[in-house]
């Protein structure tokens, strides 16, 4: 019953749009444009023929056939624009930590180290949505996508503590559960040595702050 709440598909679709290029978000404008014009054209007609509806009634109706379908557009191409912006943001946080020590990382926020790891994932031809939350523990952070596999990516921004097996056996199950290809569990510290034995064999990568660090800077020598 979630899906039926507006706010979920609505939160999905502006995260969903601010992923995707250009001609993707076009043709999502043009689709919408013709079916919201479509909808309102008959319900227009409809109303028409009902001579029961007052006129007070039909006039603001007959404006929104007009004015409904250039708002869909609109609100495409804004989070198409909160995308970019996002991405632009990223793209900063890795040129800081490129030119910073190995302690860069303390100065990133859980909420920038999302978006980071959500950039880096692109970088390497991925698909990205970026689920974005209030707290920095909303459970699946990032779903990348590429050559037919779907992936769950969740981010670990602790300083001081070590992400455990509980986390991985957690992500591994919602993998499993929803049908996935695998998970990532990505940390700015490390793993214990039961989540690094856990994760062998199965559709499971743990990447710690050591292991991001040597991707940021290759991203440097690109």
């Amino acid at each position: 019953m979630k899906w039926l709440k507006p706010t979920t598909w609505l939160v999905w679709m502006c995260r969903y749009l601010a992923a995707q290029r250009f001609s993707t978000v076009l043709i999502w404008a043009v689709i919408g444009v013709l079916v919201w014009h479509g909808v309102w054209r008959w319900v227009e007609a409809w109303l028409w023929t009902e001579s029961a509806w007052p006129d007070a009634f039909k006039r603001p109706v007959s404006l929104a056939v007009y004015v409904v379908p250039f708002l869909w557009p609109l609100g495409c191409f804004l989070c198409f624009i909160w995308g970019l912006w996002r991405r632009f943001q990223s793209k900063k946080i890795i040129t800081k930590l490129q030119y910073q020590t190995k302690s860069g990382f303390d100065d990133v926020s859980w909420q920038d180290f999302e978006v980071l790891v959500a950039e880096l994932f692109r970088r390497q031809g991925f698909d990205v949505q970026l689920q974005g939350g209030d707290h920095p523990d909303g459970g699946i952070d990032v779903i990348v996508k590429r050559d037919g596999g779907t992936y769950l990516v969740q981010c670990k921004h602790w300083k001081a503590q070590r992400v455990g097996v509980k986390v991985v056996r957690e992500l591994y199950g919602v993998v499993a559960a929803e049908g996935k290809d695998g998970g990532y569990v990505i940390t700015s510290g490390h793993f214990t040595p039961d989540a690094v034995a856990f994760a062998k064999g199965i559709a499971m990568k743990l990447i710690n702050g050591h292991q991001l660090a040597q991707i940021i800077e290759e991203e440097k020598n690109l």
